[in-house]
């Protein structure tokens, strides 16, 4: 396959849109396990960088760029796989104009992925997600509301950096669209949340919106980490979601794309 898609199709489906990614570096002590993580963040909607030894199947002209390029090695993004035949499916960003044909979507069998990889020995690749999130609607005779929980999402695996690596500085703002009119309200949220720790808040919603509602959630916040340097980067993500007021609670969750 060419795409990540969503395997169960049986849940309600959010449109969510990133401005960014988050990278969370993990690792497994044996490469074959490695190969069935990367294939289970795939089931899960989310690409898995890797680096590749290139020096051989990347050639420049110059011979110590080569080199250099070999120690620094080139990034490509696995997006889906095949176990009939054995192979990843990956984006490779290279420029045709460099020389070789590695570029587009192409094939990458399990066989090369233990030996091309950089770090394969220590099965090390970066998944790139958005956190996780689960929007529930709550409602009563007398109540109405939402709560939306969020948290960086947890591969399959061991976390690298997970005591030193978080999310901080975050803003949810919320958008009900209904007959009546349009309701804004925005939470900021202070402190430090690492894998495994979830932001939990709460919307009341007036007593006066039923029916359908369109519900936009935009979420910006920061991540911080220490490898290879400190960093900070500010990310955000959107989702768009229909709501129906009716006198009984569901529950409405995605992984995101």
């Amino acid at each position: 396959m060419n795409n990540i898609t969503l395997f169960d199709t049986n849940k309600p489906i959010a449109k969510v849109t990133a401005m960014g990614l988050t990278p969370m570096l993990v690792y497994e002590p044996a490469v074959i396990r490695s190969i069935e993580s990367v294939k289970e963040v795939l089931n899960d909607g989310h690409p898995v960088l890797i680096r590749l030894h290139s020096a051989s199947e990347y050639p420049i002209f110059n011979i110590s760029e080569n080199m250099k390029l070999d120690l620094e090695s080139h990034a490509v993004l696995i997006i889906g796989y095949d176990d009939d035949t054995q192979e990843f499916d990956i984006v490779d960003p290279w420029n045709s104009g460099w020389l070789g044909a590695n570029h587009g979507i192409r094939k990458l069998p399990y066989d090369d992925y233990t030996v091309k990889c950089v770090n394969a020995t220590k099965s090390k690749n970066t998944v790139m997600c958005i956190p996780d999130f689960e929007l529930i609607k709550c409602e009563s005779e007398n109540k109405k509301g939402l709560d939306f929980d969020f948290g960086l999402y947890t591969p399959k695996g061991y976390l690298i950096d997970r005591n030193s690596f978080f999310l901080h500085s975050i803003e949810i703002t919320l958008r009900c669209i209904a007959p009546i009119g349009t309701r804004t309200q925005v939470r900021n949220i202070k402190g430090k949340y690492i894998a495994g720790q979830k932001i939990k808040t709460h919307f009341a919603i007036a007593n006066d919106i039923e029916g359908d509602v369109k519900v936009f959630i935009e979420v910006k916040f920061c991540v911080s980490g220490d490898r290879p340097y400190s960093y900070t980067e500010s990310l955000s993500f959107f989702i768009e979601q229909n709501i129906r007021f009716v006198n009984k609670s569901i529950s409405l969750k995605e992984v995101a794309l």
